[in-house]
């Protein structure tokens, strides 16, 4: 029983090990720095200082911007000033390549794998 039990340990450490381990590639981003109404299908490597991908999107007109971006300037009050002083927008800035397509929050694959580990280890008999 004690086999089994260390088995699982080490797959949750493994399976952390790995999601934690990256290429130290750089982040990629959808990027089309003018506001649209048409969802953006232009992707770039971001500069390395900008880690993070925004969406901004204006109630006003429905219109989105999507680029990359620092994580340390992905607030209301920095965007705020960044554009003018506008009020009525939402905005998302997230960490995985490609995940500023909508401001929908989708887990990511290693959230998920993660958590299934965790699940096995715990959970099963």
């Amino acid at each position: 029983m004690t086999t089994l039990l260390a088995f699982r340990v080490g797959l949750v450490l493994g399976l952390v090990l790995f999601i934690m381990c990256s290429k130290g590639d750089a982040l990629k981003c959808y990027q089309c720095p003018e506001f649209s109404n048409v969802p953006c299908d232009k992707s770039v490597d971001c500069p390395a200082n900008m880690d993070a991908c925004l969406t901004l999107k204006l109630f006003s007109d429905s219109k989105t911007l999507y680029k990359c971006k620092s994580i340390a300037t992905c607030d209301r009050e920095t965007i705020k000033a960044e554009y003018g002083g506008m009020t009525n927008f939402e905005f998302q800035c997230c960490q995985t390549n490609l995940c500023n397509r909508s401001l929908t929050i989708v887990p990511s694959m290693a959230l998920l794998l993660l958590l299934s580990a965790v699940s096995l280890l715990f959970f099963s008999h």
